[in-house]
């Protein structure tokens, strides 16, 4: 169970992490953004914004987090 997955994460790291947050925070963030598909959507939704996207226009893309901003900036590069 998820509790289960918790608590032996928390055991293994020994306590909150140095943010003073849970240490199975960024575990389960990292399952979310797995099986949701959440870099893989990004990029799919780049694509279909700029092919949208008329000569001479602007878009507008904000991230929260490094590895979405890593997505993005590779999307541009390659584009």
């Amino acid at each position: 169970s998820t509790l289960e997955l918790s608590t032996c994460i928390q055991e293994v790291k020994q306590g909150l992490d140095d943010r003073r947050q849970h240490p199975a925070k960024l575990a389960f963030q990292g399952i979310r953004n797995f099986i949701n598909q959440e870099m893989e959507q990004l990029e799919k939704s780049l694509h279909g914004q700029f092919q949208r996207l008329k000569y001479g226009g602007r878009a507008v893309i904000i991230t929260f987090k490094p590895k979405e901003e890593a997505v993005v900036e590779r999307f541009l590069r390659r584009n």
